[in-house]
C-alpha cells in the first residue's frame, strides 16, 4: 500500500494489519527497505571510489578536482537521504494523527485535555487502556480510552524525553467510540493525593514535539503504589489516576479535595 493510503487509514481511524504496520514502519524509514539499502550501498561505493581517484591524483576522464567534487556531492546526497525524508514522513504521520483527533474531539474545544494513566478498573468495562484522555470543562469530566496502541517499531529519540523509548502507534482494534465514560461534578464525592512528593518529569528532547510526546507517545502511567490521585464517586466507584492530573483537579474542583 502507498504511504498516502496508510496515512489515510490512520487519519480515518482504520485498523492496520500486521503487514500494513510493517509497511508503514518501512515508509517512515524506521526499518530498512531493499530499495533504500541498495541506494545507500551504491552511494557509499561511489563515495569511496571518488575519494580513491582523488587521492591518486585523478584518472582519465575524471580529474582530481572533479573526483573530490563528485565525492562531496555524493556525501551531501547521502546525508540528505538519511536525515531529511525521514523527518518529512514522520511529520506527515503526526499530521494524520492530528487530523484523527480533530475529528474524534470535534466540538470539545472548551474542555481542558489531559493524557493520563489509570489503574484499569475491572468494573469499568468501557475504559480498557492504561492511558486515557480526560477532558474537563469545570462541570463535566469525560474519560476517553486512548484509541492507539504501540507497535514494535521504535520512533526517533527526538520524539522522546530521553527516559523512555517511544514507538510507532496505530489504531487499536479493541477501542471503539463508546470506549468512554462521563461524570459531572455532582457525581464526584472527593479526590486526594496520598503522597504529594510528585516525581519530576524530565523535559522532552525537542520542544517542538513536546505536545506529541505528552499527549500521544508517553506511555508512562505516572503513578506508583504510593503516589497516585484517588477519585471517588458518590456511587462508590473509585478511580486511581496518574499524579499529573492532580493540579487539573485542583483547578477544576478545589472544594472536592479531601484534606
Amino acid at each position: 500500500m502507498l504511504f498516502k493510503g496508510l496515512l489515510l487509514k490512520i487519519e480515518t481511524g482504520q485498523v492496520l494489519s500486521e503487514k500494513q504496520e510493517k509497511n508503514l514502519a518501512a515508509k517512515l524509514m524506521l526499518i530498512p527497505s531493499f530499495g533504500r539499502t541498495m541506494t545507500h550501498i551504491l552511494l557509499v561505493l561511489i563515495l569511496i571510489l571518488m575519494i580513491i581517484v582523488g587521492i591518486l591524483g585523478g584518472q582519465e576522464p575524471i580529474s582530481e578536482v572533479t573526483a573530490f567534487i563528485i565525492a562531496g556531492v555524493t556525501f551531501s546526497v547521502m546525508m540528505y537521504l538519511v536525515l531529511i525524508p525521514k523527518r518529512i514522513r514522520i511529520s506527515k504521520y503526526l499530521t494524520a494523527v492530528d487530523r484523527f483527533y480533530q475529528t474524534k474531539f470535534g466540538g470539545l474545544d472548551r474542555f481542558d485535555m489531559y493524557y493520563i494513566g489509570q489503574h484499569k478498573n475491572p468494573h469499568m468495562k468501557s475504559l480498557k487502556a492504561s492511558k486515557i484522555y480526560l477532558l474537563i470543562d469545570g462541570y463535566q469530566f469525560l474519560f476517553i480510552d486512548d484509541y492507539f496502541k504501540d507497535t514494535k517499531y521504535k520512533m526517533p529519540n527526538y520524539l522522546s524525553n530521553g527516559k523512555q523509548d517511544v514507538y510507532l502507534r496505530v489504531i487499536d482494534p479493541q477501542k471503539r467510540d463508546d470506549s468512554r465514560f462521563m461524570v459531572v461534578l455532582d457525581d464526584i464525592d472527593y479526590f486526594y493525593l496520598p503522597d504529594k512528593n510528585i516525581p519530576h518529569d524530565k523535559s522532552v528532547n525537542n520542544r517542538k514535539y513536546e505536545t506529541y510526546f505528552k499527549n500521544f507517545f508517553d506511555q508512562d502511567p505516572h503513578m506508583n503504589e504510593n503516589c497516585s490521585v484517588i477519585l471517588k464517586l458518590t456511587n462508590g466507584s473509585v478511580f486511581r489516576l496518574s499524579y499529573d492530573i492532580y493540579e487539573g483537579f485542583q483547578h477544576a474542583m478545589p472544594l472536592k479535595e479531601r484534606q
